[in-house]
């Protein structure tokens, strides 16, 4: 009796949802910056107060940069992302900043970014072979099913 599937193979279907899942993961983080440079659309700039260093619950080292910046008059303060890397900023330096003119207190920061286009491209790199392979794994088993019935 012929399998009904015979192209179903568990561990192919598994790294093709993978493979999916971090294309969705960098798609969506790419979308949230872009949808977020657009919003904030009035320059200026901010300078790097400081840059707080505390751990995270693994016990790694953690660091955030703390931004002060002067918009229509009025002195804000901003915390950058926290990253376990050091970050593309330094104490006294001063930075390109974009700010939301309907919310100040919502800021786009490019150079905060440099260096995450690597982060993603190795994450679609990883999609891809995960994809490749799950691909591969179901014709394997198709293949081997195929020949199996005749």
């Amino acid at each position: 009796m012929k399998k009904i599937f015979a192209w179903f193979s568990p561990s192919g279907i598994l790294f093709i949802l993978i493979g999916c899942l971090l294309f969705v993961f960098v798609f969506f983080i790419k979308n949230m910056s872009v949808e977020k440079s657009e919003k904030c659309t009035f320059e200026t700039e901010a300078v790097v107060e400081k840059i707080v260093d505390s751990r995270n619950y693994d016990n790694e080292r953690t660091h955030m940069p703390v931004y002060s910046y002067v918009y229509n008059g009025e002195p804000f303060k901003a915390n950058g992302s926290i990253s376990q890397k050091k970050p593309n900023v330094k104490v006294g330096e001063t930075v390109k900043f974009f700010i939301d003119p309907d919310d100040p207190t919502d800021y786009y920061c490019p150079k905060e970014e440099k260096g995450d286009n690597l982060a993603f491209i190795a994450i679609i790199i990883m999609g891809v072979a995960l994809f490749a392979a799950g691909i591969d794994s179901i014709r394997k088993e198709y293949q081997n099913n195929t020949e199996k019935n005749f």
